[in-house]
Parts: structure tokens; C-alpha cells; sequence
């Protein structure tokens, strides 16, 4: 039996292949650039404190993962898609904001959202459809921010968005079409 018929594996695969590429080029790449950026910016100690590698950072990223893969398939068109979607992104609010603030449980809102537009468009399209969304996610989550200043979590938020949440939206279609030889 193949893995690709069966949607349950398929779906969790899935998300683990996004969660790994996710994380090492957040950890690897974009860490590293951010951590020398705000070095110049004077936050490089905050910066590290705020995203390190920890493993309480690894869960939400894979809830991530499996969340913007969930949204695809719930967003697929048909009756009711809003209503599927709201549903969605209500419920990744309050299982991952939890005591937080009202910007964080919006950054879960507008995550689910941006993975219903990456999905619908295409190619290129998807990519800055993507990236647009990934910068209101990642300044949502940002913006309520303390140790940083309004210029450093200028920068935090464009890192963020370039090799977290832009790639994280988008991730559901390479993964279709590089593991599993399918795709739009």
C-alpha cells in the first residue's frame, strides 16, 4: 500500500517534512542572521532569549505545520468553507494562546487565514500571497512583545516572516509536490 492513499500518514508525514525544513532554516539560517542583526541593533540578548532552540519552541512550530496542512484540507471549497475555516482557526486559538494576549490568539487567527489564501493561489502567486500573510502573523505575534524596541521588532518581524511563517504557509503545496510527486 502505498503512503500517498492513505491521508491520515499522509497528513502527518507531511507535517513532520514541514516541521523539519521549518526549523533548520529558522535555527540555521534565520537565527543566525537575526542573532548578528540585532548584535548591531542591541537586542542580540533578548533576541536569543526570545527564539533560541528550546524544545517548547518545537511544538508550536509542528502545530504550525499541522495546521497549515489542515487548513487545506478543510479550506477546500464547498458549503460552508467559512464556517469550516473559522472553526479552525478558533480552535488553534484557544489550544495555543491560552493566557497570552489578545495579539497572540489573533496571530493563530490570521496563521489559518493566510494558509487559506497561500492554498488558493498558485505557483509564484502562492509565495507572495505568503509572504504578505506571514508578516501580519508574524506582527501579531511580535507586536506585544516588551525587550524590544519598535526598530527590532521591525526586524524580528520581516525574520520571522522570511523563514518562519512565509514558508510554513506555503510549505503544504512543495511538500505535495516534492515528497509525494503530486500538487496543483
Amino acid at each position: 500500500m502505498k503512503i500517498t492513499h492513505i491521508p491520515t500518514l499522509r497528513l502527518i508525514l507531511g507535517a513532520a517534512a514541514l516541521l523539519a525544513a521549518v526549523a533548520l532554516l529558522w535555527w540555521i539560517v534565520g537565527y543566525t542572521v537575526g542573532k548578528s542583526a540585532m548584535e548591531q541593533a542591541g537586542g542580540a540578548a533578548a533576541f536569543a532569549r526570545a527564539y533560541a532552540f528550546r524544545e517548547t519552541l518545537v511544538l508550536p512550530l509542528f502545530a504550525m505545520a499541522l495546521l497549515s496542512h489542515l487548513t487545506r484540507l478543510v479550506g477546500e471549497t464547498g458549503a460552508g468553507r467559512w464556517a469550516r475555516l473559522a472553526v479552525l482557526a478558533a480552535v488553534a486559538a484557544l489550544l495555543f494562546a491560552g493566557e497570552r494576549s489578545p495579539g497572540f490568539a489573533l496571530g493563530w487567527v490570521l496563521f489559518v487565514v493566510g494558509a487559506a489564501a497561500a492554498a488558493e493561489a498558485t505557483e509564484l502567486q502562492g509565495f507572495v500571497v505568503a509572504l504578505v500573510a506571514g508578516a501580519f502573523v508574524a506582527f501579531a505575534f511580535v507586536f506585544d512583545r516588551t525587550e524590544f524596541t519598535t526598530g527590532q521588532k521591525i526586524m524580528v518581524i520581516a525574520l520571522q516572516d522570511v523563514f518562519v511563517y512565509a514558508p510554513l504557509l506555503v510549505g503544504p503545496e512543495w511538500i505535495d509536490r516534492w515528497l509525494w510527486r503530486s500538487g496543483k
